[in-house]
């Protein structure tokens, strides 16, 4: 069974992957419109959350701050899917790494590298620069 949702889910995925990343994003802001205005997707449980987080702002910030949420999730979605099939050019302009030089020198002495990064914007890309040489 798994695999044929695999079978059937992949192709769409990988198809939608290869739209430029405008039509993606007006997809995220049509996905957002759902999610937020008409499934009401967790809102209160997102709220409830940023009310714990920062209990000294007022509900009028935090209900703006949910919305942004919940755009960025709905973003950061296109964006994974775009990761199946983004090109070099298409990621290097989107995501750049500080001194290269060094990953490049313990490369060469066959070292073990850990990178790191900050869990902000579509972090996964990373992934996708790992397989491009800088």
């Amino acid at each position: 069974m798994q695999f044929i949702l695999f079978a059937i889910t992949y192709p769409i995925i990988w198809m939608l992957s290869r739209l430029p990343m405008r039509i993606l994003y007006m997809k995220s802001d049509f996905f957002y419109f759902l999610i937020y205005y008409v499934f009401r997707y967790r809102k209160q449980v997102v709220l409830d959350n940023l009310k714990l987080a920062f209990p000294e702002k007022p509900e009028v910030e935090l209900l703006q701050i949910r919305k942004k949420f919940f755009k960025h999730l709905m973003d950061l979605l296109v964006e994974s899917v775009k990761a199946f099939s983004i090109s070099e050019k298409e990621i290097l302009k989107r995501y750049t790494y500080s001194n290269p030089e060094l990953v490049n020198k313990y490369a060469a002495e066959g070292r073990s590298i850990a990178l790191m990064g900050a869990h902000q914007s579509n972090w996964e890309w990373s992934i996708s620069c790992l397989f491009i040489h800088i």
